[in-house]
């Protein structure tokens, strides 16, 4: 590679094989001097440089030609400072005293609280007489909402008895449906006169056909 052109400030080179391809450089504080005193534009030179944020800085330069090379960046090692604070159950560091157990630990304790106080929750802080339990096989239930343990509900569901009126209901807007239809069917013949009295009979019709066995 050869030295092109420098900055007037003597801190830049542009250095490339021709024009074509030469590329600016910055020079790091150590190299500059040796520059000035020591490499004129034309001379063959072999640097080292690295690159960050699209800047090339030069970190070692020599006369003569050969294989110059980028400089990889240094990755600094980031050192854990013990804090002294240890997980309670398995020993992990922890990065402060907020906590006595570490993440794993604690979900885990988590977990395992969860099943071991669900009987707690139901017969410790309510009386055994009061617990809900499955009419079923009398196992103790969480809460009162339902009446039968999973297990026994999937054998033989909690029969329901909202069925009925919402039978009706589904009965009702069905013969209201037929009773519009049969309207609609009867323009010409109906006026203000005679209106309430045929919706009367026409529902009346349709819901003893309906209740027929």
């Amino acid at each position: 590679m050869k030295v092109i052109a420098r900055t007037g400030t003597g801190n830049m080179l542009k250095i490339g094989k021709g024009e074509k391809d030469a590329e600016w450089y910055f020079l790091d504080a150590p190299v500059i001097q040796f520059v000035k005193n020591s490499i004129k534009n034309g001379d063959e030179v072999t640097i080292k440089y690295n690159k960050s944020g699209g800047k090339a800085t030069i970190t070692y330069i020599t006369k003569g030609e050969g294989e110059s090379q980028q400089t990889p960046k240094e990755e600094k090692s980031v050192e854990k400072k013990e804090t002294g604070y240890k997980c309670s159950n398995c020993g992990t560091a922890l990065k402060d005293n907020k906590y006595t157990k570490c993440y794993t630990c604690n979900q885990k304790a988590k977990n395992d609280a969860t099943v071991e106080n669900f009987s707690s929750d139901s017969t410790d802080k309510v009386s055994p007489s009061l617990v809900p339990k499955c009419i079923d096989c009398g196992v103790a239930l969480k809460d009162g909402k339902y009446q039968k343990c999973f297990k026994c509900n999937q054998k033989n569901p909690v029969s329901s008895n909202t069925g009925t009126a919402k039978d009706n209901l589904i009965k009702r807007e069905a013969i209201g449906h037929m009773v519009s239809r049969s309207l609609i069917s009867l323009q010409g013949q109906v006026d203000e006169k005679n209106i309430h009295q045929l919706i009367k009979s026409i529902y009346v019709t349709y819901l003893n056909l309906i209740n027929q066995k």
